[in-house]
């Protein structure tokens, strides 16, 4: 927003530049009224006008996002952190205050014009309202109002060129523009270009005036001496046009200049540049940068595989690598591929040669998953576990396109087996491969509540699968899967008042009852890299503990990598 403010005001004052260089002192009065007030708006305006750029460039999504661990850092520091910025709080109380002042002087200044209209002596003269009153005042103008003073017009000693020059203000509606300017004025009081551009369009409107008169053949010289008569230093309310001392030697030369058409024309012209360096220069620009959809749907997928013979002989895909540098070497294997894509059809392999080297490939996995978005499929000691066949993704050595095709079309058969005298229950669990920083009994954990057009699609998902017929329920993957989350976003109250659960499904478990159950089926499970026995992890677990959990196999099993959150 500062921006904005600065540039607004930085646009204001080139227009005005341009106005006082090449329109001033022109004769094109009426142009000039509608460029001092055009001005204004656009300088207001350019700021929110916004270039968009499309840049179409390859896939290269090399950052990872770990929103639980994000969301726990975020929350923490907002804890931790007694230290607030008061910056933005005060300069927002010192704003309020100018409105709320610039406000009441707008107000008493309409007022006590309001209140001379009201009590004072009022004649009717040509289309305009005289208000005459007792205290001596040059004239001055406000809407259809003329101010005078009661005992110089009774007296006959204002002359009618005086009376034509306010009456051309009333006619011609200058007080609209000061009525104007003094609005914007609330809003940026801050802004003292507005002042001097007030000033401006004023002295304008005096030579608007002037104009009229001198059109109707009142000769300059008396004129002008007239003017001197009536003319005043003392400070008058910013919303009348009153005759002003200072700005006579101003107006008497006005008054004799006539600007050649050419000249004008030639004036006009350096607008339409002048229009495009401010639009250009103080608008905003926005590049987005979209995805060469032929180039990454024609990618293929590579794998990624780790041999890890000592800490320092580390290989790539074959190709010896650094620590230092692996996250490097692992994201610019599949570049073009976005981290959602990544984390759909990205496993990585990781062989030990021996089993001492096993805490340092579970710290290489972790650091997969966390800079490059990939799970590990899985650890395999090559000495010890020589005759299994290692996991190979379906993925491998397709493009992104067949990848995405693969996956959208995976399905799952839900029927029920032959020899099953009841309906087969088909439970949802973790998949232990890509379990990464869960947080078990979350405190912080926002509350279930599923949008009316989730609640539609789940209502639509889970008619469809109870639609099928016993034998034949093969369902999408995906579609399977975003039933059980969407369940799982609702609410209690929520799934009270939705197409029951398909019957043939089991609602998902907590995440937390999940954990429990892989522990029960054998997990190694270890707490702040400490082993620890799976009665005293369920425990805590059940105790709502606030932990977080990764997971890896490792020589096909399970093992289980809790934290504790402080």
């Amino acid at each position: 927003m500062l921006l904005i403010i600065i540039k607004s005001c930085t646009c204001l004052a080139v227009f005005i530049l341009f106005y006082v260089l090449f329109l001033a002192n022109t004769s094109a009065h009426k142009f000039k009224r509608f460029y001092l007030l055009g001005v204004l708006f656009v300088s207001i305006l350019i700021p929110f006008i916004t270039f968009t750029n499309y840049a179409e460039v390859p896939f290269a999504s090399n950052a990872s996002i770990l929103v639980f661990e994000d969301n726990i850092e975020t929350k923490t520091s907002l804890i931790d952190n007694p230290d607030r910025n008061y910056l933005p709080i005060m300069l927002w109380v010192i704003y309020s205050i100018g409105i709320i002042l610039f406000t009441l002087r707008f107000t008493m200044n309409l007022k006590k014009l309001f209140k001379k209209i009201k009590y004072s002596q009022k004649q009717k003269y040509n289309n305009v309202n005289l208000i005459l009153l007792e205290e001596k005042i040059p004239p001055h103008t406000f809407f259809n109002y003329i101010f005078l003073n009661k005992k110089e017009y009774d007296s006959n000693k204002i002359k009618n060129s005086v009376l034509l020059h306010e009456q051309t203000h009333a006619i011609q509606k200058h007080s609209i523009d000061i009525i104007i300017i003094e609005v914007i004025q609330l809003i940026y009081w801050f802004n003292p270009l507005l002042i001097l551009l007030k000033k401006h369009v004023k002295l304008n409107h005096e030579f608007l005036a002037d104009q009229q008169v001198l059109n109707n053949g009142v000769d300059s010289s008396e004129y002008q001496n007239t003017l001197l008569k009536f003319s005043s230093s003392t400070p008058y309310s910013t919303l009348v046009n009153p005759i002003n001392y200072s700005s006579l030697k101003k107006r008497f030369k006005i008054m004799k200049t006539r600007t050649p058409k050419s000249n004008l024309f030639f004036r006009f012209l350096l607008l339409i540049p002048l229009l495009a360096f401010s639009v250009y220069g103080f608008s905003q620009k926005q590049i987005i940068t979209k995805s060469n959809s032929s180039l990454s749907e024609n990618y293929t997928i590579k794998e990624v595989n780790l041999l890890i013979l000592s800490k320092n002989n580390i290989s790539l895909n074959g190709n010896p690598v650094e620590f230092e540098n692996l996250n490097e070497k692992v994201n610019s294997i599949n570049s073009n591929l976005t981290a959602k894509q990544k984390q759909n059809f990205l496993h990585a392999r990781i062989e030990i040669k021996d089993n001492q080297l096993l805490n340092f490939a579970k710290e290489i996995s972790d650091l997969l998953s966390e800079q490059c978005n990939i799970s590990t499929s899985s650890i395999r000691n090559i000495e010890i576990d020589k005759t299994s066949n290692p996991y190979t993704s379906p993925y491998l050595n397709k493009t992104i396109k067949e990848a995405q095709q693969i996956l959208d079309n995976q399905t799952i058969d839900l029927s029920p087996t032959k020899n099953s005298n009841s309906p087969w229950k088909v439970t949802v669990g973790v998949n232990a491969v890509g379990l990464n920083n869960m947080v078990l009994n979350d405190v912080n954990a926002p509350l279930k509540n599923a949008s009316k057009e989730e609640v539609d699609e789940y209502n639509t998902l889970a008619k469809n699968f109870k639609a099928k017929q016993e034998n034949k329920r093969t369902v999408k993957l995906n579609d399977f899967s975003r039933l059980y989350e969407l369940y799982d976003k609702m609410s209690s109250r929520q799934k009270k008042a939705i197409e029951p659960f398909p019957s043939f499904l089991s609602p998902q478990k907590s995440n937390e009852q999940i954990i429990i159950d892989m522990i029960k089926n054998g997990a190694v499970c270890y707490l702040d890299n400490r082993l620890i026995a799976p009665e005293k992890i369920i425990k805590l677990i059940s105790d709502k503990k606030s932990l977080k959990v990764s997971s890896e196999i490792v020589e096909r099993k399970n093992h289980l990598k809790f934290e504790s959150i402080m």
